[in-house]
């Protein structure tokens, strides 16, 4: 991406989801969550984007770094019909039990029902936040789609949750962005942008949301990404998304929160950057 666009916002002319216009300002962080996570000073947000200047696969990694909350944006992405219809609905399905989560003033067991609205509304947070920094988003209206009709995360998308430990990342935000096609054996054979840019096609995005991390990664199987989630697999972090399976199918799988497993901030830096060393390294 030409360095004067890279710290413009993307702008679109229709809803990202149905195509319908006029566009309506569209919450990423949703009010409620603002007023019950208020903004806190020195809040910075880091945007790290993946590049594969030539055939060599070398890669340049550029970062951007915003002084303002992330997530107190309301960019223009969606229409009136999508940001009041389907989306609030997931926002009224998950602030049921989520303010406890994030708070941590009650314990709480989610049913197999609500992890999977919680994943859900992860995903769905995490694309509208890679709409609005990205002007070639590797998430496509078909997994929109597929979430407004489901109601469920599209099938290449992985979603692991912890608990937050440290203040850095009580509301941050890190976003990677990558080119994974294997198989081809120059990167001119790969599907291009209007403007000649490789189509990226896999992101990680973690965030921090009060005492609740999330992890998530999308994109095509590939040998990095197999090997990674494996890698997760062995970790103590809980995965919702895909759901894992009861041992005894009648039983609901219940997850309790304050979550067993925490992460300090620096163990969270580790992890926002593990996907993107991998692939490195793998490349």
């Amino acid at each position: 991406m030409p360095h004067d666009l890279a710290h413009i916002p993307p702008s679109y002319e229709t809803c990202i989801v149905c195509g319908d216009a006029p566009l309506t300002e569209t919450h990423i962080w949703p009010n409620w969550l603002r007023k019950v996570l208020p903004r806190e000073k020195n809040y910075i947000s880091t945007v790290a984007r993946a590049f594969h200047p030539d055939e060599q696969k070398e890669r340049a990694i550029s970062s951007q770094k915003f002084k303002r909350d992330l997530f107190s944006r309301d960019p223009l992405l969606a229409c009136e019909a999508c940001n009041n219809g389907w989306m609030r609905q997931f926002e009224d399905e998950v602030v049921i039990f989520l303010k406890p989560i994030l708070l941590e003033d009650a314990t709480i067991r989610l049913t197999e029902q609500q992890q999977k609205s919680l994943a859900g509304w992860l995903a769905l947070i995490a694309t509208l936040a890679e709409y609005a920094n990205n002007h070639h988003p590797t998430i496509k209206r078909a997994a929109l789609l597929h979430l407004k009709k489901r109601r469920l995360p599209p099938e290449d998308f992985h979603i692991y949750v912890a608990r937050s430990a440290g203040p850095k990342w009580r509301k941050h935000y890190s976003y990677h962005n990558f080119l994974m096609y294997e198989g081809i054996s120059s990167i001119d054979a790969v599907p291009h942008t209007a403007d000649g840019r490789p189509r990226y096609n896999t992101q990680v995005s973690t965030m921090g949301i009060g005492s609740l991390l999330a992890h998530i990664f999308s994109g095509p199987a590939s040998t990095p990404i197999q090997s990674y989630s494996i890698a997760l697999e062995g970790s103590q972090l809980e995965r919702i998304w895909p759901p894992k399976r009861s041992f005894w199918m009648r039983q609901d799988r219940l997850l309790e929160f304050p979550l067993k497993t925490e992460l300090q901030d620096y163990e969270t830096e580790i992890l926002a950057e593990d996907l993107r060393f991998r692939i490195n390294t793998f490349g």
